[in-house]
Parts: structure tokens; C-alpha cells; sequence
């Protein structure tokens, strides 16, 4: 279960440049899988998201810079994103909203090649401040 925290870091906050774009600054999220059989329990963290992460589309936020994941087929509009995201050893749908100084994301994950089960990760975010 733990293989899917980096990819939900990763895909937590792509949003890309819109008419509500998000402010950089220190985010608080919140994440909780929710797998078949298995109970969720929520983890907190906080994310500095840059201007540059936000140029970028934000698909490297929290993720090792040389990590192989690809996002694709990337739909925006104000206050909304969807994409794919291929990785190495998972694949997920990401659908996303956000404010201004907000963020929830839903990531549905499914293993690669090497088996598993199904992985629906929610992550929340909001922002208390600026980066240090």
C-alpha cells in the first residue's frame, strides 16, 4: 500500500494555469487511502508549492525529480483538472478541484503488471502560509 504515498504526492496538486489558479505557499494536506479490506487511516503532511511547481503543472510536487511517472491527457478548466498518470509500477485516473487556497484530489490507482489490489487515494489540502 505504502508504493502508492509518492504517487499520490505527486499527483496531489496538478493544476496548471487557469483563471482561479492556485497561490503558492505552504499547503497542510491530508491523505487517506481506501483499499479493499483495508482500513484508512489518514496522513498528514505539508507541501511548499512554488510558482514554478504551478508553471510546471505541479505533476513533480513531492515526487522524486527522476521518477518515471507521465502525465497525460490533461483536461483543465477553472477550479477543475483531470489527467492520467503512468508509472512504474501503478497507473491513475486523478480528478481534481481547487480554490484559490484549496485543494482535493482523488487518485484511483491500479497496480501494473506485478498484481494488487485497486487504490482510491483522497487528498485535501489548504493553505495556512507562506513557504519558509
Amino acid at each position: 500500500m505504502n508504493r502508492f504515498l509518492p504517487l499520490a504526492a505527486a499527483l496531489v496538486l496538478a493544476t496548471g494555469a487557469s483563471a482561479q489558479e492556485l497561490r503558492p505557499g505552504l499547503y497542510r494536506q491530508e491523505t487517506a487511502m481506501n483499499a479493499p479490506g483495508m482500513p484508512s487511516r489518514p496522513q498528514a503532511s505539508q507541501e511548499c508549492v512554488t510558482k514554478k511547481d504551478i508553471d510546471e503543472g505541479l505533476v513533480r510536487l513531492g515526487h522524486d525529480k527522476d521518477d518515471p511517472c507521465r502525465a497525460s491527457g490533461v483536461k483543465r478548466s477553472p477550479g477543475k483538472v483531470s489527467y492520467r498518470m503512468a508509472c512504474e509500477e501503478s497507473n491513475a485516473k486523478v480528478e481534481g478541484t481547487y480554490t484559490a487556497d484549496s485543494y482535493e484530489f482523488t487518485i484511483d490507482a491500479t497496480p501494473g503488471a506485478g498484481g494488487g489490489k485497486a487504490v482510491r487515494v483522497v487528498t485535501r489540502g489548504k493553505r495556512i502560509g507562506d513557504c519558509k
